[in-house]
């Protein structure tokens, strides 16, 4: 039995380690025991994070916040941070963040009207002004529409 699932959006490779044989291995290796549970502590804050995106954000909120949360991650990976590449569709973006698609495509299109964004392609977001767009992900731009005045 398993309480949780996964859905991968690009290919994925996916290795099972039995418990038995990782806690020997944290044993043996404390370095790797403090990196994992590292790991673990920022898994469990990401979760807390999209929870309180959930349940406090405006639609806008969320969206930016999810913007800004690929953002980060492209720096943490050496690319930049000015411009993602979204990883979903705008379907899957509006069930991660427990908005309908309309929402999603109608936010999209204000973003790009009040220059937070910049499309290049349907998947390529090119942040015009990611310290308007960052504030309204951390819910201090108030409405989109505003952010830019």
């Amino acid at each position: 039995h398993h309480y949780c699932d996964a859905q991968t959006l690009q290919v994925t490779r996916l290795e099972a380690i039995p418990a038995a044989a990782f806690k020997r291995a944290v044993i043996d290796d404390p370095v790797l025991g403090k990196r994992a549970t590292a790991a673990v502590n920022q898994a469990l804050d990401a979760a807390y994070h999209h929870v309180v995106v959930i349940s406090k954000l405006s639609a806008s909120e969320r969206l930016a916040s999810f913007l800004m949360a690929l953002s980060t991650r492209n720096e943490k990976h050496g690319l930049s941070p000015l411009s993602v590449l979204l990883p979903m569709r705008r379907v899957d973006i509006a069930d991660y963040l427990g908005l309908t698609i309309e929402t999603v495509s109608r936010t999209f299109t204000m973003f790009r009207n009040t220059g937070l964004i910049a499309l290049d392609q349907a998947n390529i977001v090119i942040f015009t002004d990611i310290r308007k767009l960052r504030a309204l992900a951390s819910g201090e731009g108030g409405d989109a529409s505003q952010a830019v005045a």
